[in-house]
């Protein structure tokens, strides 16, 4: 990925959210999560490039995205 654009670029909502170890009942080591959410409406342009595939067909991957 060489990179990204947020249109309109407005504030993301963080989200934070622990797992929980079933067992003891208590947060799991390890398992602290952080999410970015964008308010609706909201559009992602990303620029990739694309060296090669492993079969040759870069063309068929570019017209899958």
């Amino acid at each position: 990925m060489l990179g990204t654009r947020v249109t309109p670029s407005a504030l993301t909502t963080e989200r934070r959210r622990t797992a929980v170890d079933r067992h003891r009942a208590a947060a799991a080591a390890g398992a602290l999560f952080d999410r970015e959410a964008l308010p609706a409406g909201s559009t992602i342009e990303v620029w990739l490039r694309l060296d090669d595939t492993p079969d040759q067909r870069g063309d068929i991957a570019i017209d899958d995205l």
